[in-house]
């Protein structure tokens, strides 16, 4: 019909918007690819914890607000920092911190 058109400058602002927003929408994505990890096994090697119990071999630890078995080549007093250095199932791979260490983490 004579006098029915869309506006070209209409069409050329729709877009424009359109293409701003899948720009913006790629540039949320990429950042979020290169934050670090914030959960998942990755994230509990290096983390630390306390020995809820003494023990040398197997035991419990409190990392991450969780309680956690524990497996560790070197004696642990209770209360005592660890540092996880692998995860094999549902068990932690820990070794103690030393005492002069403790208090910078």
């Amino acid at each position: 019909m004579p006098g029915l058109a869309v506006s070209r400058p209409l069409i050329g602002a729709i877009g424009f918007a359109s293409a701003l927003l899948l720009m913006a929408i790629i540039g949320f994505a990429v950042r979020a690819r290169q934050r670090p990890v914030v959960a998942g096994r990755e994230q509990m090697v290096g983390a630390l914890g306390t020995a809820l119990e003494g023990f040398d071999g197997r035991g419990e630890v409190y990392v991450h607000s969780e309680r956690w078995s524990a497996e560790t080549e070197a004696p642990v007093r209770q209360g005592q920092a660890v540092e996880v250095t692998g995860i094999e199932g549902l068990v932690l791979r820990v070794r103690p911190v030393p005492e002069a260490h403790e208090g910078t983490h």
